[in-house]
């Protein structure tokens, strides 16, 4: 018989938790949704939303995917939270009812910006509204339920 531990890990840009078997191979562990890819999707977003803002100038390197496009869009856009209620996700990218509501709460949050600047307005624009700070706020609790 092989060494039947491995090792394990969250994976520090999106939180999905890792391991390895006795192959060594690394695989996602199971969070029990049905769609584990798009809740993959929406924990680089959270994560990205919750993450200081880039310095004016900054260049990120190509791994630091996503972008604040990208973030919003993985958010909202992929998974129709600013039509539906993040309930109706359960099971399938959300595991409950507490991450439902912190999601909705951070949608509200995204869209109230996206409505005062638009969709077309720079990433420093996003970043300076004065409501950003609540936006990084709801992710980062938003993200320590997704990772909890």
């Amino acid at each position: 018989m092989g060494n039947e531990l491995g090792l394990s890990l969250i994976h520090p840009l999106c939180g999905v938790h890792l391991h390895t078997g006795a192959s060594g191979v690394w695989q996602a562990r199971s969070v029990n949704v049905a769609f584990p890819d798009w809740r993959a999707d929406v924990l680089a977003a959270l994560t990205f939303l919750a993450s200081e803002p880039p310095l004016p100038g900054d260049v990120l390197p190509e791994a630091a995917a996503p972008d604040l496009d990208s973030a919003v869009h993985w958010l909202v856009d992929d998974t129709f939270w600013d039509v539906h209620d993040a309930t109706e996700s359960i099971g399938t990218i959300l595991r409950g009812p507490e991450e439902a509501s912190a999601v909705n709460g951070l949608v509200a949050a995204v869209l109230a910006v996206a409505d005062r600047h638009g969709n077309d307005a720079s990433d420093a624009t996003w970043f300076s509204d004065p409501d950003w700070v609540h936006v990084r706020a709801l992710a980062t609790f938003a993200l320590n339920l997704f990772r909890g």
